[in-house]
């Protein structure tokens, strides 16, 4: 080796290129340093020296793979086993994102309350806004706009009042399921998807404080009842405001809860937000729009984990096991069984 060759260590290449983070910058002309470098691979980082497999390499990996796939080493099932399974065969996502509600009775959508109520969507940013009591028409509808949002009207035709309305997300697709407009109730009801939760059937909903409170209670349910069947996976959400509509019976019935354990206007609690979400936490009263009687209020949308596996337990069915259950059944009274049916 000559005098001029400069001989670096593997400390002395670590040094440098921790400090330059890059090895173009080094100017390579001793040749054993060049070997060095050349019997890795060179990404950006040192990697270790590639072993060479001998004769006997993957033999003993491919003999302890047949050993772990060989029928005896599996474990018997007993007769009620938990087994253990991932969904659909594939890792589903681990953050699932609920999205947040704000609701309002607005008492006339005008300009100033327009105005507030977009200044409200940029500081929270819900996914659903939902009004009641807009006392718009179809030529004023035209007129509301909130950036980012998608506008869903109920309005009143015949008379000044009443209307509902619901301003979803840009990024959430909805769908418009129903929409009901009578002196009674004015109601609309949307289906909202998603690929992060399951689907969402918000309801938005005006009894006015002389309507007849059977008849709404009745709608309510007969709605519910009617859209289950062809969304049986989907979880509901109800806002509204219902001036003192007893909702008992309806929660009872549906397994809902209430949101919102505060008054809404004044000392009187004239709105409610119903739902069977158990993610969903307990709703925030926020300040009115300009010059309104009623609150806002925001329920908060919650992010949650998946889990990734599900457990199912499965039952050992052998023919002793069967011939039993049809001993068991051909031996029962049934005679007994229909006379308890009818009392």
């Amino acid at each position: 080796m000559s005098a001029d060759c400069i001989t670096y260590g593997r400390g002395d290449i670590l040094r440098l290129n921790s400090e330059s983070n890059c090895i173009k910058g080094l100017h390579i002309e001793d040749s054993l340093l060049f070997k060095q470098l050349s019997r890795g691979t060179y990404n950006g980082l040192y990697k270790t020296r590639p072993t060479k497999r001998g004769v006997r390499g993957g033999k003993r990996t491919k003999g302890m793979a047949c050993k772990r796939r060989s029928p005896s080493a599996r474990p018997l099932l007993t007769a009620q086993s938990t087994v253990t399974t991932q969904q659909n065969g594939r890792r589903p996502r681990d953050n699932v994102f609920l999205p947040s509600i704000l609701y309002t009775n607005c008492r006339s959508l005008n300009t100033w309350k327009l105005a507030e109520l977009q200044s409200y969507a940029e500081i929270h940013k819900p996914g659903l806004i939902c009004l009641t009591e807009t006392w718009l028409d179809n030529n004023k509808q035209e007129l509301i706009q909130i950036d980012g949002y998608n506008n869903h009207f109920a309005n009143r035709s015949k008379r000044i009042g009443g209307g509902v309305a619901i301003l979803s997300s840009s990024h959430l697709d909805v769908t418009v399921l129903s929409t009901h407009k009578s002196r009674t109730v004015s109601a609309a009801w949307v289906l909202v998807s998603s690929k992060n939760f399951k689907p969402l059937i918000i309801c938005r909903i005006y009894h006015p404080p002389n309507a007849d409170q059977t008849t709404t209670i009745e709608y309510i349910t007969n709605t519910i009842l009617k859209l289950t069947p062809n969304h049986p996976n989907a979880q509901y959400v109800l806002t509204g405001d219902i001036n003192r509509l007893p909702t008992h019976g309806i929660c009872e019935q549906f397994a809902l809860k209430h949101l919102d354990e505060f008054p809404t206007r004044d000392s009187a609690k004239l709105d409610i937000i119903l739902t069977d979400i158990p993610e969903y936490q307990l709703a925030k009263k926020l300040l009115p729009l300009a010059r309104n009687d009623h609150c806002c209020i925001l329920v908060e949308g919650q992010q949650f984990h998946k889990s990734m596996y599900v457990k199912r337990e499965k039952r050992l069915i052998t023919p002793e096991r069967r011939n039993s259950l049809l001993s068991d059944l051909a031996s029962a009274n049934w005679e007994e069984v229909l006379l308890s049916m009818k009392r």
